[in-house]
């Protein structure tokens, strides 16, 4: 008899093996590595003490293989730039615990280079007026965005400096959701978001600065949802097709909400619905189509967004 059971255990153990998958085993696996790779980041106890050694620690990133960096609360100062690699992400102890300040020396195009398929959240980061530091960029991403989740990020330029601006996208697009960004120059034109040959979608986010967002090539374009705007948004190209702005479901406080400074082409529109102008439209814009919304008291825009219908 203790041989039938054993046997039938044998058989069923087997069959089981069989039954096992190879996807469902490099799932399994892919859970375990991203275990193995977390990296610590505290002033004291951590696996290190700056968030820039830990990024340099991260080695042979992948899908299957990801690296997390799990920053413990406290203010962490940046003294070389983040270069941000794909497959890794950033994760602090929540805005108000977690602060990064930049105290970067030396030639730099800005504080953060972000990458494809990587991802900073819960934290916040700070560029004071400093004159030691060279740039007035918080994120620059040129061949892959790093997706901000959950961070405040401030940017106090210094007066050397010849413009204050967010984030910077070149030829790559980008996701920010629940984003409080604030750019400030004492004298010069301070800009939130700028992309170039990009397009980023801003989901329940805040955007102040003298200007908020502004394309500067072909290609571009905006995706804004749930969020609110306090600078104005500029369009500043001739795109080749497509929908160059969306705004929806959000609050644009500009007295020049909305500002388009080259020609729509045929083919190529913006849109507004159910969303809160508090100052309306001087004049029309060739190709917007405002939907649904209003001017914050009551007043339903007509499709121009100029005036009520």
């Amino acid at each position: 008899m203790n041989i039938i059971k054993s046997t039938i255990f044998t058989c069923l153990v087997l069959l089981a093996t069989t039954l096992l998958t190879t996807p469902a085993i490099e799932a399994k696996t892919q859970e375990y590595n991203s275990l193995l790779n977390v990296i610590t980041v505290s002033p004291r106890g951590g696996d290190h003490t700056n968030v820039t050694d830990a990024l340099a620690s991260t080695h042979n990133a992948s899908q299957a293989n990801p690296y997390i960096i799990l920053v413990g609360p406290g203010t962490y100062k940046v003294r070389s730039r983040m270069i941000m690699k794909p497959y890794v992400s950033m994760r602090g102890s929540g805005k108000s615990t977690t602060t990064l300040v930049a105290k970067v020396r030396g030639s730099t195009a800005s504080l953060i280079d972000g990458a494809r398929d990587s991802q900073v959240e819960d934290l916040s980061i700070i560029l004071p007026r400093n004159s030691n530091f060279p740039s007035s960029t918080a994120m620059r991403a040129s061949t892959g965005c790093t997706r901000l989740k959950n961070v405040d990020i401030t940017v106090n330029a210094h007066a050397s400096l010849a413009s204050a601006i967010g984030i910077q996208l070149d030829t790559t697009d980008c996701q920010l959701e629940d984003v409080d960004l604030f750019v400030s120059h004492p004298t010069k034109q301070s800009i939130g978001i700028v992309a170039s040959l990009a397009s980023a979608t801003i989901k329940n986010s805040n955007i102040n600065a003298n200007i908020s967002m502004m394309t500067q090539a072909q290609d571009g374009g905006f995706d804004i949802l749930g969020s609110t705007i306090i600078g104005p948004i500029v369009i500043d190209e001739q795109s080749i097709r497509g929908q160059v702005l969306r705004v929806e479901s959000s609050t644009l406080l500009s007295a020049n909400p909305i500002e388009i400074r080259s020609p729509l082409v045929d083919g190529v529109e913006a849109v507004v619905s159910r969303s809160r102008i508090s100052h309306p439209l001087r004049t029309a814009i060739l190709g917007l189509n405002c939907l649904y919304s209003d001017d914050g008291r009551k007043t339903t825009l007509n499709r121009n967004c100029t005036a009520a219908p």
